[in-house]
């Protein structure tokens, strides 16, 4: 047997390859999902127009099955032309303006144009489009409880999208946008249990954690059990948070470890939990189950908020906050726009 000692920089030289060649997929997945939306917003609009002969039909139908991808992106769009609450505001209000004025013939094939423009819309980066084709994802105001195939337990906050990926060598729950809770359960295949985000791997050692995803890192809360983190560059670097810690990581490192405010798992039955936080901060959190648009004032952002509030239902939770703290809020079209002041 030999046994080849390769040099620093060769080493390196590898790694450095091998970062290209997964940004290299990564780019070619985007192209490829980018030319299913433009697909699929191309047929969405013939097929509003009328246009599509019987073997026109056919080859939709071909064209759907051509992978899981294509088949979720137009089940989506399906959806869509019932119900338009995933649609981005900056996209929709111009066409509603200019569809108040219209006859209801012509309103309904704006509603169609809104569900083409918000496949394209949809298609801007590459977070956008996995969370649209995302195995499980919730709206905006909504707390998930999902079943896992081997018995664990999952909770799938607000505006959040994960994919479930169990084989027989492993179980993976990626997670695309927002955050999650996970109790594991355990396998009698002995399967390991991952998380997988934009930064790297968590391993589940037999527990219950949470993991938040933001632009920048992701955050790990543990209740039970531990959980090893490795960042995505770095794999080796591997850091162990046990119950009762918290930690975060990004592509390069792991932060370092620290006691954990557990209180922030409180979303998963339906309330935040805080003490002594900013309003600022406050506003931010329950931004991610609010509908719309908040306006704080800048003059009370410093204010310290504690207390338990409802997530689920935020016209209490507004009516507690200005009862509590002597604010003046108001909540305009239909809910969608809340501005929060100081009561004059």
């Amino acid at each position: 047997m030999y046994i080849v000692c390769l040099p620093c920089w060769t080493t390196k030289r590898m790694s450095k390859q091998n970062e290209s060649e997964q940004q290299h997929n990564q780019k070619q997945d985007q192209k490829q999902t980018q030319q299913i939306l433009n697909e699929a917003a191309d047929w969405c609009m013939r097929l509003s127009q009328g246009e599509l002969s019987p073997q026109e039909l056919q080859q939709l139908q071909i064209w759907q099955q051509q992978s899981s991808v294509h088949a979720k992106v137009w089940q989506k769009m399906q959806q869509l032309h019932h119900t338009f609450d995933q649609l981005p505001t900056e996209v929709a209000r111009p066409i509603l303006e200019q569809s108040t004025s219209s006859s209801w013939k012509k309103r309904r094939h704006y509603m169609w144009v809104l569900a083409c423009l918000s496949l394209l819309y949809l298609g801007y980066n590459l977070n956008q489009q996995q969370q649209w084709t995302a195995d499980y994802r919730t709206k905006v105001g909504e707390i998930e409880r999902i079943k896992l195939p081997d018995g664990g337990e999952l909770y799938l906050d607000s505006a959040s999208a994960i994919d479930l990926d169990y084989s027989t060598k492993q179980r993976n729950v990626v997670l695309r946008k927002g955050q999650i809770w996970i109790k594991t359960a355990k396998d009698q295949q002995q399967r390991p249990f991952f998380v997988q985000t934009q930064h790297g791997q968590m391993q589940a050692l037999g527990t219950e954690f949470s993991v938040e995803l933001d632009s920048k890192q992701s955050w790990v809360f543990v209740e039970q059990g531990a959980v090893k983190l490795q960042p995505q560059r770095h794999p080796t670097q591997t850091v162990i948070v046990a119950a009762g810690q918290q930690s975060h990581l990004n592509r390069e490192q792991v932060a370092e470890v620290i006691s954990a405010d557990l209180t922030r798992n409180s979303w998963t039955q339906g309330w935040m939990i805080v003490n002594d936080m900013p309003l600022s901060e406050f506003v931010q959190r329950i931004g991610k189950y609010q509908k719309g648009y908040i306006a704080l004032d800048d003059d009370i952002a410093q204010i310290k908020i504690s207390g338990t509030y409802p997530i689920n239902d935020l016209p209490k939770l507004y009516s507690m906050l200005a009862v509590t703290y002597k604010l003046d809020i108001n909540r305009y079209a239909q809910g969608y726009w809340v501005s929060i002041g100081e009561k004059k």
